[in-house]
């Protein structure tokens, strides 16, 4: 049963920020920012499957921080069932950070370790109710951490980034910002690093 939502004007994009954030305990750090929330508190959820394959996979699971805020200040946010969440009303933008688990090395999850990356947009990217058909602007930052232990320092290969979003800046293979055309768009354009 689909939760009622206020309808925002939809001019502008939702904006993730996505960074590998600690990779031996397997993290990316996810901010999702809304221009305009609903008026009646922001609904968002993960998605508990994946297109393609529509087995139940609960990956709101590996959220293992949420938090919500709006100029600066906390939000209070509840999380309604296993994969939705209730964040308050607040006057102006509303930022949502979280912290996601990325263990699972199938094509159907997401992963994080001193070697690589790789995101199905469905474990990270928070669907904005009532703004799913909005395009999103996505951010991803390069790893800040060292290489692996052994590693000589200088001359570990830089990470690179492949994915099928359209870019907006920066070149093949590097860093930078994409877009997708709606919420569907942009979980069906896995990234890797």
């Amino acid at each position: 049963q689909e939760l009622p939502v206020s309808e925002p004007t939809l001019t502008s994009p939702v904006v993730y920020h996505v960074r590998p954030f600690d990779p031996l305990a397997h993290l990316y750090e996810v901010t999702c920012r809304i221009e305009r929330p609903s008026t009646d508190g922001q609904l968002l959820s993960l998605p508990a499957w994946i297109p393609g394959s529509y087995l139940i996979r609960d990956y709101a699971r590996h959220v293992v921080q949420f938090q919500a805020e709006s100029g600066g200040e906390p939000v209070p946010a509840r999380k309604l069932d296993k994969h939705t969440w209730r964040v308050a009303p607040v006057p102006g933008e509303l930022l949502v950070r979280m912290r996601v688990y990325a263990a699972d090395p199938s094509v159907r999850g997401a992963w994080l370790d001193q070697q690589q990356g790789f995101i199905n947009g469905v474990c990270v990217f928070l669907r904005v109710h009532g703004q799913e058909e909005a395009p999103s602007v996505v951010h991803l930052d390069p790893p800040e951490f060292l290489p692996p232990a052994g590693a000589d320092p200088g001359i570990a290969p830089a990470w690179r980034l492949s994915t099928g979003l359209q870019r907006l800046t920066g070149g093949q293979g590097e860093f930078g910002s994409f877009r997708a055309a709606s919420y569907s768009d942009l979980i069906d354009h896995p990234i890797l690093m």
